[in-house]
């Protein structure tokens, strides 16, 4: 339990620092290119590509959607927080998330 509230905090509080000052891009009208970056929260990713949540839950399990800290922590912080390489699992999201935006423009 503590555990749990320990890391809903720490996400948050990246969460928080990251949005302070930062401009976010928009991709240009008419591309379908996929863009995921380490520093996106879960929730951004899931809620824009939905196809990403079989990545999820290939490396943290289906039961990381039920984690109260799910959606509110960025994706570097969810892959140090279950010893996984967020370079290989930034690739495994945009690979999936391409495949959707690949499968709805044909």
């Amino acid at each position: 339990m503590v555990y749990s509230g320990l890391a809903i905090l720490i996400g948050l509080f990246f969460y928080k620092l990251r949005k302070v000052g930062t401009t976010y891009m928009q991709e240009p009208e008419g591309t379908n290119k996929v863009n995921i970056t380490k520093e996106m929260t879960t929730g951004e990713v899931t809620e824009k590509y939905p196809a990403t949540r079989e990545v999820f839950a290939k490396h943290f399990g289906k039961s990381c959607f039920d984690c109260p800290a799910f959606g509110t922590e960025d994706v570097n912080l969810a892959c140090m927080m279950h010893n996984t390489d967020v370079e290989m699992f930034v690739n495994e999201l945009i690979e999936a998330a391409q495949k959707e935006v690949d499968s709805k423009a044909s």
